[in-house]
């Protein structure tokens, strides 16, 4: 039986040199990644501003439309459902606020702290209204996420 995944084993350089068993996000680079950080960096430094005008703006439409397919989505498609209430800015309202807003479905409970206005649709991190946009707050939010995937699993049980 040959392991499929070895024919990839080239595109990871550090992998010649070294056993590598990190599997997070600072798994071993591939090749391409290298290649495109070089070009991003090439861009900004012969460009400057003018490098948004020239593509930038649209690289995280264009991406997006790469990782649909991968999550199922369509390409182009909306990814906040109609019924997710927002601020003034276009930010989600989340757990108090989305409960004032008098867009929250449910009388039997009020939604948890990242909760959206439609239920078990939790948001956090920069989407979030009147969360402080650090990453700091952010992995503080995914903490938050798993309480409230835990209080929301046990109302479902």
């Amino acid at each position: 039986m040959t392991d499929e995944l070895l024919k990839w084993r080239s595109e990871f350089p550090i992998l010649d040199r070294a056993v590598y068993l990190i599997s997070h996000s600072l798994g071993a680079m591939p090749k391409q990644t290298y290649t495109r950080l070089q070009d991003y960096a090439d861009t900004w430094a012969t460009r400057g501003v003018r490098a948004w005008a020239e593509g930038w703006w649209d690289m995280p439409v264009s991406v997006g439309n790469e990782l649909a397919p991968i999550i199922g989505a369509e390409p182009g498609c909306a990814w906040i459902p109609k019924g997710i209430a927002r601020d003034k800015l276009g930010y989600i309202l989340t757990g108090v606020d989305a409960l004032r807003s008098g867009q929250w479905p449910l009388s039997d409970r009020e939604p948890c702290a990242l909760e959206t206005t439609v239920p078990r649709i939790l948001a956090a991190g920069d989407i979030r209204s009147g969360s402080t946009k650090r990453v700091g707050f952010a992995v503080g939010d995914g903490s938050l996420a798993v309480t409230c995937v835990h209080k929301l699993t046990a109302i479902r049980s």
